[in-house]
């Protein structure tokens, strides 16, 4: 679930800027990825949201998620990750956010 790259012929192997290196973990929502920022040549982790749930009245699911990340990446804070932005790149909602090493919690 949440893996962009086993739905339609998009090459998955780069999305809103990124280069996807690695999957992560699956997550409750969909799945997170290692990946590089291309300009900026950073690695990041990279939150793509399952297709399922933006689907119906995506355009709303959207629109809230995306203000739900602005928030959440005006924190900062030395115990949190830092989010740098959220996009949708060929119906594929998404985030990048700070890549902290280490193994992924157990579900």
């Amino acid at each position: 679930a949440g893996d962009p790259q086993r739905s339609g012929s998009h090459d998955w192997s780069q999305l809103v800027g990124h280069r996807l290196e690695s999957f992560i973990c699956p997550t409750v929502t969909g799945a997170l990825y290692k990946a590089r920022h291309l300009r900026d040549q950073r690695e990041v982790a990279l939150k793509v949201v399952d297709r399922r749930l933006t689907t119906g009245d995506s355009a709303a699911f959207i629109a809230r998620f995306q203000g739900d990340i602005a928030i959440a990446a005006s924190i900062h804070h030395p115990a949190l990750m830092r989010i740098h932005r959220c996009a949708v790149d060929a119906g594929v909602l998404c985030y990048s956010m700070e890549l902290v090493p280490g193994r992924p919690w157990p579900n």
